[in-house]
Parts: C-alpha cells; structure tokens; sequence
C-alpha cells in the first residue's frame, strides 16, 4: 500500500510544492529543480522549502515515539527507501497522504510507523533472530518475544526520514490570524460571554424583583437558580474557549519573537548593548501575557457595560444612570492617559536600572579594583531613587482606575436615585432593575480599569520589542536549492571583494573604503592591521555578516542574493573574536557540531575527535569524566580561554566551508599550540584568511 503513494527522488520537488499547496501554506509559484544524486536530501528540502515561501525542518524521534510523531507529523515528508510519502494529516487511526497521481488516500499510523523503524529493525534483525531461536520458545510466542527484543535494543535509537512543512514565520499577522481560525474563536466566546452575563443578570433581576415586592415563593427560587446555573455554565465555556486560544495567540507572537531577535542585525545588537537586550526579554514576556490578558478583559468588560447601560436605561434613575456611566467611562479614558505617561516613565526608570545592573555586575571585578569603595553604589541610589518616586505614583495611576472609579460610580449611582425616590413612587421591577445595574457596572468598570491597565503595559512594552517584530518581518534571501547547494568552481576564487566601503552605523564613521581583496584555493592569507583599522569589520562583511555600502562582494563567483543566506554560509566560515564567541550549555559535541545537524552520528562524532586531536584538545577530552559528551558551557566543566580558542577553530572546520576566516583567534594560544592550530587549519582548510595584529 506505501509503495502506491510513494513520490520518487526525481520528484520530491514536485511533492513538496503540492504537499504545501494542498495543506493551505500558500507556496509561490516557483518550483525546486530535481536533487542531485549525491546531494544529502535534508538539506536540500530545507532550501527548496525556503525557495518556494514555506519552511520545513528535519526531525526524528526516538524508536517508541515514532507512531506519536506520524499522527502529529502532517503537512510532512516522510523518506521511505530512499522515495517520498507526503503526509497531509492525521485522521483517527489513519493519515491521509497525497499519492503522485493527485489522488488523496489513507493509510494506516501503523503501517507508516513500520516503514520508518524497519531500516533500524533491518540492521539487528539478524541478532534478534538468533537469540529468539536460541530460545526455543514456542512459535506462537515468538513474535511478542521479537518485538520485546526490538523495542530494549532501539529504545534510545532516533528515527529520522521526517520533515515537517509548516507556513514562514515572517507570514503577515492576517494570515497567521486566519490560520489560528482568530476572528469565529472569538465570535464565539464573545456570544457565550454576552449570553451568560445576560442570564446572570435575567436570574438576579428575577429573585430583586420578588424580594422588593415581598412575595418570594418556590418557582422563583427555582428560576434564578435555573439562570444563575445557565450563565455559569456558558461563561465557563468561554473561559474554556480562551485558554486554548491565549495560548495558540502567545505561541504565534513568541514565534514571530524569537525569530525577530535571531534576524536583528550584528550592529543592532552591539549598539543596543547587554543591558537593553536583557530589557526587551523582559518586555516581551510582559507583552504576551499583558496584550492577550488584557485584549480579552477588554472586550468582557465592553460587552458588560453595553448590557449594564441598557440595564440601567431601563431602571428607575433611566437616562441619569446612562449619562453616569458613560461619564465614568471618560475618567477612566482620562485617568488611562495619566497613567500612560507615568507607566512610561516608570519603565524608563526600571529599563534604565536593569542596563545599568548588567553593566556593573560583568565590570564588577573592575570596580572593586579601581574604584574607590564610597562611589560604587552612587549610580544605584540615584536610580532607584527615582524608580520608587515613580513607582509611588504608578501606584496612585492604578488605584485610581482599579478602585476609586468602580466606588466613585457607585455612590454617583446612588445618587442618582435620589429624585426617583423623594419625588416619585419607583416601580419594584424597576428599582431592581436599577439596583442590580448599580452593582454589575461597579463589576464592570474594575474589569475595565483592570483591561486598560494591562492594555497600556503592553503598548508601552510594544516600543521595546517594536525592532524584533520589525526584524521578524524581514524575509532572509533565499536561491534555489542547486544554487545554494553548488560547489564552488574550481576556477574561481573562493571571495572576491571590489571597492568595498563600509560606514559604521550611527556615527557614520568609514571604516572601509574602496576595499579589494581576492582569496583562492590554496591560499593562506595573513591580514595585519592596527586595532579599529577595519580588519574584524572586513571579515563581517566578507562573512555575510554585514552589507557593505558600496562595492561587489562574491564567494566563488556568486553575490549574496544569489546564493541566499544559507548558501553563503556553507562556503564561508568565520572564527568571531573572542568576545563574539559563545560556549552553549550543553555537550561538548554539541559545542562542536554547531554547523552541522544534531543529533549527529557516529562517522561525524569520529571526524570531530580527529580535527580535536590535530588541536591538542585530547588531554582535555580524556580529562573530562564523560569525555566528548561532557557538559559545559556556564554550568558545566569550565574551559581555558585557550581551549575555547580551539574549540571555535573546530567548528569553523567542522563546518566544511572551503574559505575559513579566522579574527584574532591564534593571539591567546602558547608557541607550541600555535603550531597545532596552524598545522590542522593548513590541512583542513581549502583557504584560510587570518587576522592578527602586526
């Protein structure tokens, strides 16, 4: 049944493109070129995805896990014996597939997670067998056993072969909002919301009216508690409704979050500096809990006033009620502005005193041995001070709209009865009416001074994070797979760089002008230059890093919109300075296999302790308890600022770009490890550009 639907190497181009059309992705209209036979297929799926608009990301699982990641798994591409099948979605026990012929048909979870294990069944089936015949068990009992032996050997073993398809994520708002079916959700819980308040209200008007007017009998009790009940019920539903969906909403703008801050370019992020950066973290998570929080008590809120303003109208203070509330309604708009502009200064404070906390806690070793003990705090106490007189009248902004208002209604409410009650004769239902009004807005207007408060925290977190949703919405440059995947010609020169200027942003100052530089195979080139004369500037840029001003810019004879971003990035690699550089906590594999796919295998493992050993890091290696697979980085085993050196260095070679660039990187190495590194990058690299001071 698999071998009917599956889509041949030749094309899995054509699959992709369907697969993404039929699942509602909206692909462009161009179409990725066949594979070559040698190219890996992960990587070639991931660039052709880009090229067409969507994204796809290889993923595995281990050996028990597999059928729960073919029933989550659709849109995907799952690679069976070398062919495609093109999983649409899961359905019940069945996943419905797209065959190459256009038919859709079904196939069983099973039959699909079988075809995945059985390559890694196929390597031990041998061993298995030998061992179940050893057993001389009966036959009946025979395939329990083999499954039970299959499931102990593979349980830690991860199944790849699937690529999950799923929409870019500089997608515009709109279509993620379509996607997450935003606007019928909301409908809904909206009209469960208005249906529930209504009953709540219809069942407290009921029992009023029978208290006020002295006859209280057993149907009466019977029918608020039937409203009251009826009510609850819907407006949990609605509460139920709106998890799910905080949730869908708080993912998508974390997404988009996420991929903003990745996307934000280098000199953004080192002009911004550490303090601002800690900063937007900490509005961002304000913004995703606040915007949504405070969207839904919004319009709760909006919807009970509109009930509550014609429970009023119809009260026995009428139209009096009307105009209170909808002057209490303007205070709260005024008393928002207010609070706008003090919760802004606020966060300046706050923002301010987080920078300058990070600034002084990594110059703390400083401070303590150059300057003097009495001054090491002043820049604090200046700070906090005027953080807690803000915060003294933030908190006066918010019991404002919290408190004071919901009470200020109230007695104007009261008020407001009082020429009913001297000059007339209210009618019970009426009185009821009015009464119940009274308590339901004084509700309403806390939910409201509760919605604007979130409403203006997350406004104001917004400007921080404005540059990261701006970013998120800039598409990376994409080329077609052949294109991004080529080999470099051996005709031509691995970088070519032709009056290249750059400024620095900002202050535009130029530290490049009129730049040329050509690196071929085989060459190793040595860059020398005083501090701030552009030499870390002109790796950047010849990294893909930064864009030049002006100038043409090639890596074997191909421009950055050509070859994309990803293409450029698996023909140059750059060893950043040391303080550009970063050890993850994580493994030390990881640390080293950051250029390549993870989890890794056994044959990359093994090509990564080689180029380890050519750079003197195997008494590092057998020092640590679980060697390779040792935990480092902050929390982990602590490596010299030396073997962090070479560790860079290996992943720049782990990386297999021909051109290797590497800035300032040998400087902190003794003459003998000076002499490892340069030997192993002299027979690793197919080019290599260094930079050192003179």
């Amino acid at each position: 049944m698999i071998d009917a639907v599956k889509w041949p190497r030749d094309r899995v181009g054509e699959a992709l493109a369907a697969l993404a059309e039929l699942a509602g992705l909206e692909p462009r209209a161009e179409r990725a070129e066949v594979p070559a036979d040698d190219q890996d297929l992960d990587t070639w799926l991931v660039d052709a995805a880009h090229w067409i608009g969507i994204d796809a990301e290889p993923t595995a699982a281990l050996y028990p896990e597999v059928p729960a990641l073919v029933r989550a798994c659709g849109p995907a591409l799952v690679e069976i014996d070398g062919a495609y099948v093109a999983v649409v979605r899961a359905r019940g026990s069945n996943v419905e597939v797209l065959a190459p012929d256009g038919a859709r048909t079904r196939i069983p979870i099973t039959s699909l997670a079988a075809a995945l294990r059985r390559s890694a069944e196929d390597k031990i089936a041998p061993e298995i067998e030998r061992i179940v015949e050893a057993t001389q068990i009966a036959p009946a009992r025979r395939p329990r056993l083999r499954l039970a032996l299959l499931e102990g050997d593979l349980e830690n073993v991860r199944i790849g072969g699937v690529t999950l398809l799923r929409r870019a994520i500089e997608a515009p708002a709109r279509v993620v909002a379509r996607d997450l079916r935003l606007a019928p959700r909301l409908a809904q819980i909206a009209l469960l919301h208005l249906a529930g308040y209504t009953l709540s209200i219809a069942g407290w008007w009921a029992i009023g009216s029978a208290v006020l007017a002295g006859h209280v009998d057993l149907g009466y009790v019977f029918g608020w508690a039937a409203l009251i009940v009826t009510g609850l019920v819907a407006r949990s539903l609605a509460m139920s409704m709106m998890g799910p969906l905080s949730v869908d909403v708080a993912t998508a703008v974390r997404s988009r979050l996420f991929v903003g801050a990745l996307r934000l370019e280098t000199d953004q992020i080192r002009l911004a500096g550490m303090g601002v950066s800690v900063g937007r973290i900490c509005e961002a998570q304000a913004f995703e809990t606040l915007a949504v929080s405070g969207g839904f008590l919004a319009a709760f809120a909006m919807i009970e006033l509109v009930v509550v303003a014609v429970m009023v109208g119809f009260g026995s203070a009428g139209w009096i009620h009307v105009g209170m509330l909808v002057a209490a309604m303007a205070a709260i708009v005024i008393g928002t502005r207010a609070y706008m502009k003090t919760r802004q200064q606020w966060t300046e404070s706050r923002l301010t005193i987080t920078g300058d906390l990070i600034e002084l806690m990594n110059g703390h070793a400083t401070r303590l041995a150059q300057q003097p003990a009495e001054d090491r705090h002043s820049i604090e106490d200046r700070g906090l001070t005027l953080y807690v007189r803000r915060s003294e009248m933030l908190d006066r902004r918010i019991s404002w709209l919290r408190v004071s208002m919901p009470r200020a209604w109230l007695i104007a409410a009261t008020l407001g009865l009082a020429p009913t009650l001297v000059f007339g004769t209210p009618s019970v239902p009426k009185l009821a009416i009015a009464l119940g009004g009274m308590l339901f807005g004084a509700s309403s207007l806390g939910k409201l001074g509760e919605a604007v408060i979130s409403l203006v925290d997350a406004r104001i977190a917004w400007r921080s994070i404005a540059p990261l949703i701006d970013s998120s919405h800039t598409a990376p440059q994409v080329a077609p797979p052949t294109l991004s995947n080529a080999v470099v010609s051996p005709f031509q020169p691995l970088a070519t760089l032709r009056g290249v200027s750059y400024r620095v942003p900002r202050s535009g100052h130029e530290v490049l002008r009129g730049c040329a530089l050509e690196i071929a195979r085989g060459d190793r080139v040595v860059l020398e230059g005083d501090s701030g004369s552009g030499k870390s500037t002109l790796a950047s840029i010849v990294a893909g890093l930064r864009q030049p001003d002006s100038g043409l810019v090639l890596a074997g004879g191909l421009d950055r919109p050509t070859l994309g971003d990803s293409g450029w990035r698996r023909r140059v690699a750059l060893v950043p300075q040391f303080h550009d550089n970063h050890m993850f906590y994580g493994s030390f594999a990881f640390n080293l296999m950051i250029a390549r796919s993870w989890p890794t295998t056994v044959p990359e493992l093994e090509e990564a302790l080689d180029i380890c050993v050519e750079l003197g890091l195997k008494p590092l290696i057998e020092r640590m308890p679980s060697q390779i697979h040792q935990f480092v980085g902050e929390t982990g085993w602590q490596l010299s600022h030396g073997e962090k050196n070479r560790v860079y260095v290996a992943r720049a070679l782990l990386s297999r770009a021909p051109l290797i660039l590497l800035d300032e990187s040998l400087g902190a190495l003794d003459p003998d490890t000076m002499i490892l590194v340069t030997e192993c990058i002299e027979k690793r690299a197919i080019a290599a550009l260094v930079i050192a001071h003179p």
